[in-house]
């Protein structure tokens, strides 16, 4: 039962520090997003509406894929939440 809890606890960290890694990315991705924006700001009257859809697009496509990865992690997070409570449960009625 311990080393069940282990393997638990175990890969409850493993998801944090992926969830991290991917706040890491996002900030990173939006740092980007205000890089581009500001180089086309800075183009002024010579910014063209297709570069600005362009990059919007680029953005999209990446926020879809990122947000496909994060509903399996908190989804995935949640069943391990999950087995946390059934096992302490269990725990705690073998106490009693």
């Amino acid at each position: 039962m311990i080393n069940k809890l282990r393997g638990i606890l175990a890969k409850n960290e493993f998801l944090r520090k992926k969830i991290s890694r991917m706040l890491k990315d996002f900030h990173r991705d939006q740092e980007e997003i205000n890089t581009a924006l500001r180089m086309l700001l800075e183009k002024e009257s010579s910014v063209k509406i297709k570069d600005f859809k362009a990059i919007l697009k680029t953005f999209s496509i990446e926020r879809k894929n990122g947000q496909l990865k994060i509903d399996e992690i908190l989804n995935e997070f949640e069943k391990v939440k999950d087995e946390i409570d059934d096992e302490w449960n269990m725990v705690m009625a073998n106490l009693k």
